[in-house]
């Protein structure tokens, strides 16, 4: 397990004001955060630094690269990064082809408390 201090999260959200909140809450937790504002940009963020995120935040509805897609090609690269996907919208569909499973990957609804945040974080860190 990682200490909070040396764990750097890539977040991409295109609600600016949302990724903006996340920001101060992961730092204030403790994280380091590489924001980005879609897929397409998070996606250029993580070549250029690939060692040293740990995990992926992705909203699953963006523009451009939706979350999935974003989180399929991070993993092409580096197939054992951590995902924590969260949407206040994503229809069944989506959401039962999202690759969900017990080590590697969880969803988190939205709207979610800092505290809630903060527990699905450390959960799949310590996974």
């Amino acid at each position: 397990m990682l200490d909070k201090d040396e764990v750097t999260i890539l977040m991409a959200e295109d609600d600016q004001l949302i990724r903006k909140l996340n920001v101060e809450i992961l730092s204030r937790l403790g994280y380091r955060v590489i924001d980005a504002m879609d897929g397409i940009d998070a996606l250029e963020k993580f070549e250029s630094m690939e060692d040293s995120v740990d995990l992926l935040m992705t909203d699953i509805m963006m523009p451009g690269m939706d979350g999935a897609r974003l989180a399929d090609r991070i993993r092409e690269r580096k197939p054992d990064m951590k995902v924590l996907y969260n949407s206040g919208y994503c229809d069944d569909d989506t959401f039962e082809s999202l690759p969900i499973d017990e080590q590697t990957a969880t969803f988190l609804p939205k709207p979610y408390l800092p505290g809630t945040l903060a527990e699905k974080i450390k959960d799949i860190l310590e996974r």
